[in-house]
């Protein structure tokens, strides 16, 4: 999500992009986002390293689609 308590969602993209245990983990953000552009958001979480990004509210079928995308992508010992 972008807006975790501790640390914005683009900066957990940024370190577990950073630390080799979790560089090559798939990271789809969901986030809420309330801001001016969703176009900029969207490239600065794929900037931050994310995979995906899908605003909420999402339908479920939707969410599951990219999921399942990303695990096609993805071998699940590295998902």
């Amino acid at each position: 999500d972008w807006r975790l308590p501790n640390l914005p969602g683009p900066e957990v993209c940024r370190r577990l992009r950073a630390t080799p245990e979790t560089a090559e983990v798939a990271v789809l953000m969901v986030t809420a986002w309330a801001g001016d552009s969703v176009e900029n958001a969207r490239q600065e979480a794929c900037r931050a390293g994310a995979d995906d990004f899908i605003l909420k509210p999402v339908h479920p079928q939707e969410f599951l689609a990219r999921v399942l995308a990303l695990l096609r992508r993805f071998p699940p010992a590295r998902a």
